[in-house]
């Protein structure tokens, strides 16, 4: 007998993987959780955890948000290297959730205090940008860890040694290597090489709009703050490359809504992340899951905003409905 074997909802056949000892909602809505003693699991009395991952059947709230990804690393993917970069994960997907809940902060703020408020809201488009930026390295860096821990049975290709940075496995110089070039100088199988050219051409676009923020400041003088919320003039080059704006939504001098932009960077990198762990179990014979018919939900005081992209794309696009 282990200390896990209180973990009612853990399979048993578990042999030394790594085990998440979060919270867990049972079925009949009762919330278990435990403290690490070391040599014991010790389970405490509380009523609902504020900000955390937990095991659940299906989601507490409307307000808990799935990930594919975050559900994949814990139930079949989590070793102990990669388990701090999963952390540095969801740290930076709450982050972002928290940026948008600021950007609203920073209208309403604007609007009743009558504040000059767009260095707050450059300095959190150069935040949101730069973390989605390094979320591509940090899931590079965990299938560099996969991939040196694994044989090819009866593949052409010699296995080498895989880069940190997700850019310098797509790219060369500016260049997108193409999938057979990925296939040729790292030894990947196909499916792995094609989704790096999938999402290589993404990818470059936020790394060339991160670079030119940091690098050159290039939005400082042309955000404008407009009643409805924040704008950018709709053919200013680092945004319009995106072509996410719907034209009905814009106002007079062809000032486009900011919120569209950064909620459709924050999707597609949610979205690649979700596309790698697809790809991932298609190639790597990963363990069952470890708590079958359970799944992970991610709560937290502003996670909610990242079920909301979707509308902020196509929708709700505005901050407020002033003329």
């Amino acid at each position: 007998m282990t200390k896990f074997d209180k973990l009612f909802h853990i399979r048993k056949d578990i042999s030394n993987r790594i085990v998440p000892v979060l919270p867990v909602l049972d079925s009949e809505g009762k919330w278990h959780v435990w403290l690490d003693r070391g040599i014991d699991l010790q389970e405490i009395r509380v009523i609902k955890p504020v900000e955390s991952d937990y095991f659940a059947q299906k989601a507490d709230s409307k307000e808990d948000v799935f990930f594919e990804f975050i559900n994949f690393m814990y139930q079949r993917g989590t070793r102990d290297d990669v388990y701090p970069i999963l952390r540095a994960i969801k740290d930076d997907m709450h982050n972002l959730a928290s940026c948008f809940a600021k950007l609203e902060f920073f209208h309403k703020l604007k609007e009743e205090q009558k504040l000059d408020v767009s260095r707050f809201v450059v300095t959190e488009i150069e935040y949101i940008f730069g973390v989605c930026r390094s979320l591509f390295d940090l899931f590079q860096i965990i299938t560099k860890k996969y991939w040196n821990g694994i044989k090819l049975f009866e593949y052409k290709h010699p296995k080498r040694e895989l880069k940190d940075s997700f850019g310098d496995m797509v790219l060369k110089g500016e260049e997108i290597r193409n999938s057979e070039e990925i296939q040729n100088k790292f030894g990947l199988p196909p499916q792995w090489a094609d989704f790096y050219v999938s999402e290589a051409d993404f990818f470059k676009k936020i790394r060339k709009y991160r670079d030119d923020i940091h690098h050159r400041g290039l939005i400082t003088d042309f955000i404008f703050n407009t009643s409805k919320g924040f704008a950018i003039q709709a053919d200013y080059g680092p945004f319009a490359c995106f072509n996410v704006w719907n034209k009905d939504t814009f106002l007079q001098n062809n000032l486009a809504p900011i919120k569209p932009i950064i909620a459709f960077i924050v999707k597609e990198t949610f979205e690649a992340m979700n596309r790698y762990v697809q790809m991932l179990a298609k190639i790597i014979r990963f363990p069952e899951e470890i708590a079958p018919g359970y799944y992970i939900f991610m709560r937290g005081y502003h996670i909610s905003k990242l079920t909301e992209l979707d509308d902020c794309i196509k929708n709700n696009v505005w901050y407020s409905d002033h003329k």
